[in-house]
């Protein structure tokens, strides 16, 4: 019933607080004349609430990678939160054996963040010479699966426990009698 009730309350949440796209841009990490990587500053968007924003960034890489530092700045009060993602994506083929590793987008997520107006400041890294195209996505008040995930295991460790409790009672209190092992024996006939 706890879990019933859980998923009720996750549909509730949904309805009352759903999830809205803030922002979704694509940029090029482009270098200037000192082959440095220039920052990208993006539109300004607002929060009307304090909520948990999402963050999707994808590539387009090709044995290729490209770091993307994030900051969040909150126009009003001057405040930050930052975070970092690599997103790395080869491929090949060794003797005869396709092969790849890494991927082209990445998650992240912030939680609390005030009501206001922000804006991103993104400083890429890449490799020299090497143009990327990227996209972000922000979005506000995130499914987090993790949140439910966590709960689910909360609700299954007390019934596991007193399972193991009840075998572990039962078979101390068997130990001692004459029927606490059964014997099969066969027979000749």
């Amino acid at each position: 019933m706890l879990v019933v009730a859980m998923l009720v309350l996750q549909v509730i949440i949904s309805i009352v607080k759903p999830s809205k796209q803030l922002l979704s841009e694509s940029y090029q990490a482009e270098s200037d004349s000192t082959g440095t990587v220039k920052p990208i500053i993006t539109p300004s968007f607002d929060i009307s609430t304090q909520s948990a924003l999402a963050f999707n960034l994808s590539a387009t890489l090709d044995n290729q990678w490209l770091e993307l530092p994030v900051t969040l700045i909150n126009e009003q009060s001057g405040r930050v939160y930052e975070f970092s993602k690599t997103l790395e994506y080869y491929h090949g083929v060794e003797s005869g054996e396709s092969w790849s590793e890494g991927t082209n987008d990445d998650d992240a997520v912030l939680s609390r963040i005030p009501a206001g107006r922000y804006h991103l400041n993104i400083y890429p890294a890449r490799e020299p010479g090497q143009s990327i195209t990227f996209r972000i996505i922000v979005r506000k008040n995130p499914f987090l699966g993790s949140n439910m995930a966590l709960l689910l295991l909360l609700l299954v460790i007390y019934p596991v426990f007193q399972y193991i409790r009840k075998l572990w009672r039962e078979s101390q209190r068997w130990s001692n009698s004459d029927y606490s092992k059964v014997f099969y024996a066969e027979s000749d006939d």
